[in-house]
């Protein structure tokens, strides 16, 4: 009975170094990988989009609220990620208006008339929409604002970055 016990403890005894020293090592492969970050954030160099000066006055006639995105090329899609994002293909969109800020539920409520939202405040974005709202809503604002495409909108979420990984 003793030799089971003296058995049942060494097992254990492994196993629990065995865990600890895989868990180590994956701790030390993902400190490995997150020291990588530091590096990108210090290779990271902001600069500033110029506007034109033939686009300069085009950027001024931007409605209230709104801001100009000169059109231009860049890659849509991902090769290694979601079967629906591939394949990779360049996409040129043209120059455009986009909101600055969400829609809030004050002008949501202009326009349509109530308040969906959930969580009322009139400068907060308007929640407790489906998209079928939202194609209403642009409808009814009679053509002062619509959805951006799927192009426009990644477009100008990169802000001119070409990495797959533009945040």
């Amino acid at each position: 009975m003793d030799n089971l016990k003296n058995i049942l403890v060494c097992l254990a005894l492994v196993s629990f170094l065995a865990c600890s020293s895989e868990e180590a090592d994956v701790l030390e492969q993902t400190q490995a990988d997150s020291s990588d970050f530091g590096a990108v954030q210090e290779n990271f160099v902001f600069e500033p989009v110029v506007i034109a000066p033939g686009d300069k006055a085009i950027a001024d006639k931007a409605p209230e609220g709104m801001v100009f995105i000169k059109g231009g090329c860049f890659i849509l899609g991902n090769n290694f990620a979601q079967v629906d994002e591939a394949p990779e293909h360049e996409v040129c969109v043209d120059d455009f208006y986009l909101d600055k800020y969400e829609v809030t539920q004050a002008r949501w409520e202009k326009v349509m008339g109530f308040n969906p939202s959930k969580f009322p405040a009139p400068d907060k974005p308007v929640e407790q929409i489906t998209f079928y709202d939202v194609q209403e809503f642009a409808e009814e604002s009679k053509g002062l604002c619509r959805i951006p495409t799927e192009a426009e909108w990644e477009y100008a979420a990169r802000g001119h970055a070409d990495a797959r990984y533009f945040w």
